[in-house]
């Protein structure tokens, strides 16, 4: 491990609608399994990759995505303001009738 890291032991298992384990004491079964040889992963290779490309190719070939790539949103405003938390608020800039010097700010110029 690369440091500072650390892991965590998972306290729970995940488990389906039927409620049977979904994927304990087996792992995820693959939908397309593929050898990956370390030689060739060390040479810069990657095998499993390679196949989830051409599996994702082809599926576009077949069926071409349909409409467009939607718009990116503006990002909402959810910078912390000091002043209405130290006065008893949770931070945030957007307080009903709050928000300290910052939220004004923010106000004022459109954000």
């Amino acid at each position: 491990m690369a440091r500072p890291s650390a892991f965590t032991i998972p306290s729970f298992g995940p488990y389906d609608a039927d409620g049977a384990w979904a994927i304990e004491q087996r792992g995820v079964v693959p939908d397309v399994v593929v050898a990956n040889a370390p030689v060739a992963t060390s040479r810069g290779g990657d095998a499993q990759l390679d196949a989830a490309i051409e599996v994702l190719n082809k599926k576009l070939a077949e069926a071409p995505a349909k409409g467009k790539v939607p718009i990116k949103p503006t990002y909402p405003n959810r910078s912390f303001d000091a002043k209405t938390c130290e006065a008893g608020g949770d931070g945030s800039a957007k307080e009903e009738g709050g928000g300290g010097e910052d939220a004004k700010a923010a106000k004022a110029v459109g954000a």
